[in-house]
């Protein structure tokens, strides 16, 4: 299975991993990498050694594929305050690396859409 795969199985499923690349991180790695999850004896929580951090995919590259999906207006952000932050972030380096009015403005009018969406099941 993908990286790709797998991260779009964890938005589908859990959707507090769609306003958190380190919550998506950390489902991702319980659920696909548990080889490199330790117990620990003393508190009974788990956690990775350094070194095996190496062999796992790392949180950027995790969250690029988040944001891949999240551009294409699947698995968007639950939260109200995530979807206008990513939004206003997402803006300021579109403009920065010179990208045309249009490519922005279509972003942008996704981003609405879910906001108002998320404020209508607020609501109800």
């Amino acid at each position: 299975m993908t990286l790709q795969s797998q991260v779009e199985y964890i938005l589908e499923r859990y959707e507090e991993a769609r306003n958190s690349d380190a919550k998506l991180s950390v489902l991702l790695w319980r659920n696909y990498y548990r080889g490199y999850l330790r117990k620990s004896k003393s508190d009974g929580e788990y956690y990775i050694k350094l070194n095996d951090f190496i062999e796992l995919p790392n949180q950027e590259t995790i969250g690029r594929w988040r944001r891949k999906m999240q551009e294409a207006g699947k698995y968007l952000p639950t939260s109200i305050e995530v979807a206008h932050r990513r939004k206003q972030k997402v803006g300021e380096w579109k403009k920065d690396l010179g990208y045309r009015q249009p490519e922005h403005a279509i972003f942008e009018k996704k981003a609405e859409d879910h906001v108002i969406k998320i404020k209508q099941e607020k609501l109800i």
